[in-house]
């Protein structure tokens, strides 16, 4: 390992995967040689440095003592063992072709790829897809949720203008979508969720109507503060009654 000066030297960067982590503008690049030309394995967005760091192997080998795989996000990872040499199929390259701002999205948001191939169906879509789920910051599961239920609809022949529709948000989205989907069930959703409301509950008991998928039901949750208020609690609810209709 030695300081030598980048002036005059063939500098290639080839071996830029775009890591998350930036290189300390305080360090010089790293780089190791192969013949005459000096390949950039660390600071790659360090620019006009006047000095470079020389390591001994070869890029892979510097690469991998620099960069350890385990370390890295998923599609930080890809990219990285696809500077590396390793070979892909159509699937992953797919993935890799999509914009760094996405892929970076999807690392911050611990979405793993394999959850985002479905994205091959929508193609016509896809450039669309990307801004507006960048733009409106869903969580992982309402990403992967997003994209199964935009896959159902473009299937059904929906088309991008019904399902994009100006949403502000990313649960606003998926109401929207899943309202296209299956209206008369988002129709039948807001009847109960209303009847919900208007039901009055023991003390301490909330109670909200909600969809996963295909079923439906009430969700209650209870807050009990000493074994008085729990007796209490138990009592009421044994003689508390849901309105039936909820269940036809």
């Amino acid at each position: 390992m030695k300081l030598i000066a980048a002036e005059n030297l063939k500098i290639d960067y080839s071996y830029d995967f775009k890591p998350l982590k930036s290189w300390p503008s305080c360090l010089p690049p790293i780089v190791t040689n192969v013949g005459e030309t000096c390949y950039i394995v660390a600071g790659f967005e360090v620019s006009n440095s006047a000095m470079l760091l020389m390591v001994d192997g070869t890029p892979e080998e510097a690469l991998t003592a620099l960069w350890p795989v385990d370390s890295l996000k998923p599609f930080e990872r890809l990219r990285f063992l696809k500077v590396c040499g390793q070979k892909f199929n159509e699937d992953t390259l797919q993935l890799l072709s999509y914009p760094l701002t996405f892929q970076n999205f999807c690392d911050a948001k611990s979405i793993a790829p394999k959850n985002l191939r479905a994205l091959k169906f929508l193609n016509q879509w896809r450039e669309d897809i990307i801004k507006l789920i960048i733009e409106l910051s869903p969580t992982s599961s309402e990403t992967r949720e997003i994209i199964d239920i935009l896959c159902d609809l473009h299937f059904s022949g929906k088309t991008w203008e019904q399902c994009s529709h100006d949403q502000k948000s990313s649960s606003l989205w998926i109401g929207h979508l899943n309202k296209l989907k299956a209206p008369r069930a988002l129709s039948a959703d807001e009847e109960s969720a209303r009847l919900l409301q208007s039901t009055s509950f023991p003390r301490g008991v909330k109670a909200q109507w909600e969809r996963q998928g295909d079923q439906a039901g009430v969700t209650i949750s209870m807050k009990v503060f000493s074994l008085e208020d729990w007796k209490k609690l138990k009592t009421n609810l044994d003689k508390f009654q849901i309105d039936e209709s909820l269940w036809t």
